[in-house]
């Protein structure tokens, strides 16, 4: 009878150890780094989430060097116009690719959102400051709402970690996807 309960408690222990375990390999093949967005794409249409963030990641990519575009117009038309000088518009560019390396720099970081706004509110601080010291408006190239915030950031609406407040920021600034 010893026998017995001991072999049956010891299949029961092996069964609820290769159930536990099983669920955890489960679990560590379904859960994904990939955004909800791709995860769910992927589920519903029963795609593989790599390709689907794929697709994500060369939309993004061509949406930016569209917006790459549309700003170095604005900021020829504002050469044209005589609101900048093609030296202040070389300046900006370099500008904004040294201020784009520090975002990518942040929104790749562990920090809590807390800490990414702060830090993206120093560097609108210290763009801002760039651009008086080279009396530059950024208002011509930017729009009025230059600053962290609800708007143009990535993420749409809310902590966007990107310059654009939303009440007329220029979309083709300083966001890349």
């Amino acid at each position: 009878m010893k026998k017995k309960f001991y072999l049956g408690l010891t299949v029961a222990g092996f069964l609820i150890l290769t159930l536990l375990i099983g669920s955890g390999v489960v679990a560590a093949k379904t859960s994904s780094s990939y955004p909800l967005i791709v995860q769910r794409l992927a589920e519903r249409f029963n795609l593989q989430p790599e390709e689907v963030n794929k697709v994500f990641t060369q939309v993004q990519q061509e949406r930016w060097k569209q917006r790459q575009t549309l700003f170095e117009e604005r900021l020829e038309t504002a050469v044209k116009d005589g609101k900048i000088t093609r030296t202040q518009k070389e300046a900006l560019l370099k500008k904004r690719a040294e201020i784009q390396k520090k975002m990518d720099e942040i929104r790749n970081s562990s920090l809590t959102p807390q800490e990414k706004w702060e830090k993206l509110s120093k560097l609108r601080l210290e763009m801002q400051n760039w651009a008086k010291d080279n009396q530059i408006d950024l208002s011509l190239c930017l729009g009025p709402g230059f600053g962290p915030g609800i708007g143009w950031g990535k993420g749409g609406r809310g902590f966007g970690e990107g310059f654009g407040s939303g009440a007329g920021g220029c979309p083709n600034c300083f966001n890349q996807p």
